[in-house]
């Protein structure tokens, strides 16, 4: 009877469990799963709705668009996403150390350095048009009339627009990760002689590594979220150095090749999900 009753117990908890994540396996379904599904079944038909699997995804490693939007788009996720990491890495850094001499001035470049996350993505786009436009505050320096958004710089003004809204988030999780480790090892690694850098590469990374691994993930998440940036500035059809894979996908949606779109999008996954499994692995074995 005893036995009874904890196996009824044990059904009861599962039960309970069950409910308790249904409503966000109910939003996972929805918002994730069916459109998955969705987009795997328009990437087998062509625009004549004819089955096509292999065709689509052959038209598109023959396409200069999408191998344009390949390639422009890997440079910015490695530049942007390197640099972002490096600059965030040493604010972070300067603040920790900051604390020790003069906490205040600590506390108002935390807060300075999140100010970009709460700028309007309208603000920021206008902000770069009154810099870099034809008759723009750039060319009124320098005296030129050049229209830097329809040049090939226009690819390092998507850069350092995804840098300046996104470091401040970045500085503030290594700064906590930096605060984490114990100062006695530290003072430890001083007492021995090591130097800054000595103590940045085999003290500091190593311990924050989770971090890294965090804000990487995240800066891949924010490249991947600067589209609207992008269409407000270049619209749909930009310098070919800034052409990325979010203008592919929405130019073939816009002409109605459904087909051509879900490949892409689908190519663009496998691309995405492959990246995120070498970098959890690559956590693991350094964990």
């Amino acid at each position: 009877m005893h036995r009874n009753f904890k196996l009824t117990l044990h059904k009861r908890k599962a039960l309970t469990g069950m409910i308790l994540i249904l409503p966000g396996f109910i939003g996972f379904a929805f918002y994730i799963l069916i459109p998955l599904f969705y987009n795997l079944y328009h990437s087998a038909f062509n625009r004549g709705g004819r089955f096509a699997l292999l065709a689509n995804y052959r038209s598109l490693f023959n396409s200069h668009a999408f191998m344009l939007a390949l390639r422009n788009t890997g440079l910015y996720l490695i530049i942007g996403g390197g640099l972002i990491i490096i600059i965030s890495l040493l604010l972070a850094q300067v603040i920790f150390e900051m604390i020790n001499k003069n906490i205040r001035l600590a506390i108002f470049a935390k807060i300075s350095f999140l100010m970009p996350l709460v700028v309007p993505t309208g603000v920021s786009v206008i902000f770069v048009q009154i810099l870099f436009a034809t008759n723009g505050s750039i060319n009124t320096w320098l005296g030129t009339q050049t229209d830097w958004l329809n040049t090939p710089f226009a690819f390092w003004i998507l850069v350092m627009l995804y840098i300046w809204k996104n470091f401040g988030y970045f500085v503030i999780i290594f700064f906590v990760a930096f605060s984490m480790i114990s100062p006695e090892v530290y003072e430890a690694a001083k007492c021995d002689g090591a130097g800054k850098l000595r103590i940045l590469f085999s003290i500091t990374l190593p311990q924050i590594v989770p971090s890294l691994f965090f804000v990487f993930i995240m800066s891949i998440i924010g490249v991947f979220k600067m589209n609207r940036e992008s269409y407000l500035l270049f619209g749909n059809y930009p310098n070919e150095a800034a052409y990325m894979f979010q203008n592919f996908i929405k130019n073939n949606l816009d002409n109605m090749d459904f087909g051509r779109a879900a490949s892409s999008a689908t190519v663009f996954l496998l691309i995405f999900s492959v990246l995120i499994f070498f970098m959890i692995r690559l956590a693991e074995r350094n964990e």
